[in-house]
């Protein structure tokens, strides 16, 4: 099935420092940027792509950052508003000239990244024009459903989320090359960045702005909204108080009434929750090298995930070093000792090296018996591959 990729865009109309226009923003470098973004997606997103509008349209940039120059442009007090007169894309097989401006004139690109999306033409042509541009560094994946660079491992059978223009480089003609190109995405899955992380992960790519400047402003946020429930609760007498005894008052009755109602919930969600664990449900994220995923654990997942209807499998297959905290991940399978003593390590299955020569090479030096012989071949070498 083939998506059709769908672009908004984000664009200014507020000043942004002396004496710049107000439906345009110049960069350092005199290269006018009408819009924020282009956000490219395939149309079965399009509740992805209008929700991300409506999120990027309506956040406010904490007000210690705006004025900040950030070496290209200064940054507004919010980014809007949403570039919208796309209706169709054409028929033909490339986009219009009005599509092609509007990427021209855009600071980044911003993809919704699925299975569906992963085949539209439209979202790869996308990508690979503005990859032409020069603008490779300022693309902005942002993961809502599939597995990012499952063609790499047909026989996980994982459904493929990022398009190929966005997996590979781009040549100086402006075609796809065989170069690959591992893009770093903002995960809105549940149980991986979420919605409201992966939005401030697009957020401060956009602005060049560190995550923690955003993450830290939607902190004091939450905290402030709370001390404004407490304060509106302790504006309400809850107590009649005498010299001989307390009281509550009607409003008190009524919250001990509420608050006791919540903290029986909260028991039977806990209840729920420990009955849960009798049963493997929700999502296991596991990470192993690609050679022990393929003979090992691909046999074995299906049969796994038949017995347990309510389990979800994410597999990463791969040979590089992983942080299971930072990466989330609940299962890494790797050669050796763990590096980090606080975590839990089981051995899952030996892992033994058989040292080989060939006929030719045992006559040149001899046939070692123990470890130290081989101190007398000079050209020795020991390597890993990855």
């Amino acid at each position: 099935m083939r998506g059709i990729g769908q672009g908004l865009g984000i664009a200014i109309r507020e000043p942004v420092g002396p004496g710049s226009r107000d439906d345009e923003v110049v960069s350092n470098s005199n290269a006018v940027r009408r819009y924020w973004a282009f956000i490219s997606y395939s149309h079965h997103d399009a509740s992805w792509g209008r929700w991300l509008h409506t999120a990027l349209e309506s956040y406010r940039i904490p007000s210690g950052l705006v004025g900040r120059n950030s070496g290209e442009f200064t940054i507004p007090r919010r980014l809007f508003p949403i570039y919208r007169d796309r209706k169709e894309l054409p028929s033909a097989g490339s986009l219009n000239s009005k599509i092609r401006d509007a990427l021209n004139v855009s600071s980044a690109l911003v993809v919704i990244c699925s299975p569906y999306s992963a085949l539209s033409l439209w979202v790869n042509e996308e990508i690979r024009i503005f990859k032409s541009l020069g603008k490779a560094n300022r693309i902005f994946p942002v993961i809502v459903d599939g597995e990012p660079n499952a063609f790499d491992h047909p026989e996980l059978s994982l459904p493929e989320c990022f398009a190929p223009a966005l997996r590979y480089e781009i040549n100086p003609d402006g075609s796809v090359s065989d170069r690959r190109n591992d893009p770093i995405a903002a995960d809105a899955r549940p149980g991986k960045d979420g919605r409201s992380n992966a939005l401030l992960k697009v957020i401060a790519g956009i602005l060049q702005v560190g995550f923690n400047d955003l993450a830290r402003r939607e902190l004091a946020q939450k905290r402030k909204q709370r001390n404004l429930r407490i304060g509106a609760i302790a504006g309400v007498r809850l107590v009649n108080r005498t010299t001989r005894q307390l009281s509550l008052t009607d409003e008190g009755v009524a919250f001990h009434l509420r608050c006791t109602r919540i903290l029986n919930d909260i028991e039977e969600a806990e209840a729920e929750v420990t009955k849960g664990r009798e049963i493997a449900v929700g999502l296991l994220r596991m990470s192993s090298t690609f050679a022990f995923a393929r003979r090992e654990l691909a046999p074995l997942l299906h049969e796994f995930e038949s017995q347990h209807s309510g389990l979800r499998i994410h597999l990463d297959a791969s040979d590089r070093i992983v942080n299971l905290v930072d990466e989330g991940l609940d299962i890494a399978i790797r050669f050796g000792e763990p590096s980090d003593s606080s975590l839990i390590a089981r051995t899952v299955a030996p892992n033994a090296y058989v040292m080989c020569a060939s006929p030719a090479y045992l006559d040149r030096g001899g046939r070692p018996g123990e470890l130290e012989d081989l101190l007398s071949h000079g050209r020795s070498k020991v390597q890993a591959s990855s």
